[in-house]
């Protein structure tokens, strides 16, 4: 993607208001590699944390060290496209709650449409009650995962509290 190509990218999520703003937008575009993938989760995490463009960028450049560094002998070799696009969801994942990502984990298993909140209501009085039926050690660990997911949302009581789950 070229240079005022990748901005323009950037201006859709609302982030360049000034003349320096778009100094760094050029930045921030050269450092994801003009890759759209990349600028669209940038602007993304850019737009929802409220962040203005000099501090993602620098916090862009000091993760993408850390993260390659951390992940360099787990991964086969990343060309730079690859890098850019981690780089970045990572960022926007690590401004998430433990909570959030646990949340995110446990709905992959689920059909993405029509999730129903009701769901983790009733979920969370029945975890448990079936204790006739023997678990093999992977049932019962995610049924332990789901007991401890869902018992962040109870009152002090151990009643359902749902403004904790909106």
């Amino acid at each position: 993607m070229e240079l005022e190509d990748g901005k323009m990218l950037l201006k859709t999520s609302q982030v360049i208001e000034d003349e320096a703003n778009d100094k760094v937008a050029e930045a921030v575009v050269n450092e994801l590699g003009s890759l759209a993938l990349a600028i669209v989760q940038a602007g993304a995490c850019i737009c929802v944390h409220q962040y203005s463009l000099q501090p993602y960028l620098d916090m862009c450049r000091t993760y993408r060290g850390e993260l390659l560094e951390h992940y360099k002998d787990s991964t086969p070799k990343r060309d730079d496209h690859k890098r850019s696009d981690f780089t970045t969801w990572e960022v926007s994942l690590r401004k998430l709650s433990p909570q959030t990502i646990e949340l995110f984990r446990l709905l992959a298993f689920m059909h993405h449409d029509r999730i129903p909140k009701d769901t983790f209501r009733r979920a969370y009085l029945k975890v448990g009650l079936n204790k006739r039926v023997a678990l093999t050690n992977e049932y019962a660990s995610a049924e332990s995962a789901i007991a401890d997911f869902l018992s962040t949302f109870k009152t002090s009581s151990g009643d359902w509290y749902r403004p904790a789950f909106l």
